[in-house]
This record gives structure tokens, sequence and C-alpha cells, in this order.
């Protein structure tokens, strides 16, 4: 029976590729495949890490347009409403009626040029 577990023994270290019974010893080798592996796994951190920054630099930019845009489109917007507000009152000073007056611009116009003389 000794010789039939050599012999099983022989053969699971040669499938193995070293005798499993034995404690494994630190090689320089297996160190620099540990360090490998460390690197690896740290590089696919960092990667993981950088990818989620620039997905969220990008989303950062297009909130950034978006916002932009939107301005924009609300400056435009009070820019017209002060052109129109602009316009009653060169209207008003003009003495020309509009229509949001209600009729009483050049009565008050006329009260105006009157305390403006005095």
């Amino acid at each position: 029976m000794g010789q039939q577990v050599d012999a099983n023994v022989e053969k699971l270290t040669g499938i193995l590729g070293f005798d499993g019974g034995k404690k494994p010893s630190l090689t320089q080798t297996v160190l620099n495949e540990v360090l490998t592996e460390l690197q690896d796994e740290r590089a696919v951190t960092a990667k993981k890490e950088a990818k989620e920054l620039l997905l969220k630099a990008i989303d950062l930019q297009g909130q950034m347009k978006k916002a932009e845009k939107d301005f924009e489109r609300q400056s435009k917007k009070f820019n017209k409403e002060l052109g129109k507000i602009l316009n009653m009152i060169d209207n008003q000073l003009k003495g020309i009626q509009t229509e949001n007056d209600g009729g009483d611009s050049n009565e008050s116009s006329e009260e105006s040029s009157e305390q403006d003389k005095s």
C-alpha cells in the first residue's frame, strides 16, 4: 500500500506541477506575479474612478450648455420686453397715445409739461 500511495502522490505532483504536501515557499517569481496582479487590480480601480469622473464631467458640460441656452432664451425675452417698455416711454415723451395708456397720456403729458415750465 505504501508504494501505491507514493505513486499517487507522484501522479498528483505531476498533475499539479508541485508537491502539494510541502509548504509553499515564497520565490521571486511568485512575488513578481503577485505584484503584477496587485498592479492590475489597482489599475482597474483607477480606471473605474477615472471613468466615473469623466462621465460626471460630460454630464456637467451638458447641463452647462442647457443652462446657457435657457439663459440666452430668457435674456432675449427680457430684452424684447424691455424694448417694448422703452418704446412706450419714448412714445409718451413724444406725446403719442399708446394702447396701454387708456387715452390719458395727452392730459398727463400736458400736465407734466406745465409743471416742468414752473
